[in-house]
């Protein structure tokens, strides 16, 4: 029951206020120490979801391609198992890339305000509920700078896998509960702009391949 009413709470919250309900640091804490909560179990199982890359991440690859990364102090935040991504931003940005994940890189001395000319967020959202959704986006805009930008990338319901998905897993929250027992949510491009508007002042949708939706966000 619990859990029921703080999740009502949270959707009934203006996304702004979010940061002042929870400290998202101390969800950090807690996925550390192994405690489980409403809040934070939802980001421990995401952490499943994470695979290992050969590559860079297509999103960061377009990001590149389109120069729309340059010099400055970047931060890759919910990282995964893979490491290229924050490599591939360090040798772009010329410093080296902070990174950040609740599960397999979780340090929250990094996360600090106003700290970062970039953040660099993919295939995050799309793996975690609304409610955590609306969490990790206050979290972005409040640590990059009021000059910076942030990257928000996610799986598009373009994509086939997530159009298969759709078919065969059940209903949960405002997207899907996969066999596996982790949250998916594929967006169109409007949906990801829609809910990513209230953080930031400008929102731009980048036109892209098919799997994958990407937003060019700034205060």
């Amino acid at each position: 029951m619990k859990s029921l009413i703080e999740n009502r709470l949270l959707d009934s919250l203006d996304p702004r206020a979010l940061s002042n309900f929870t400290d998202i640091k101390q969800i950090s804490r807690d996925l550390k120490s192994g405690a489980r909560s409403a809040l934070n179990e939802p980001f421990r199982i995401a952490g499943k979801t994470a695979i290992v890359r050969r590559t860079a991440s297509a999103p960061l690859k377009f990001v590149i391609k389109h120069n729309l990364l340059s010099a400055g102090l970047a931060l890759h935040l919910g990282k995964g198992k893979a490491d290229l991504d924050s490599k591939t931003i360090s040798e772009v940005t010329g410093q080296p890339c902070s990174e950040f994940d609740f599960v397999h890189a979780n340090y929250p001395q990094v996360l600090q305000k106003s700290t970062y000319d970039f953040v660099f967020c993919t295939y995050v959202l799309n793996v975690l509920p609304k409610t955590q959704r609306l969490m990790t986006l206050q979290m972005i805009a409040e640590l990059v700078k009021t000059t910076g930008t942030a990257f928000i990338s996610v799986r598009s319901k373009r994509e086939s896998a997530m159009k298969q998905l759709y078919q065969t897993a059940e209903p949960y929250d405002d997207g899907i509960r996969t066999k596996s027992g982790t949250f998916q949510r594929g967006f169109t491009a409007e949906e990801l702009k829609e809910e990513v508007a209230p953080f930031f002042r400008v929102v731009l949708s980048l036109k892209t391949p098919s799997g994958f939706e990407i937003v060019m966000c700034r205060h």
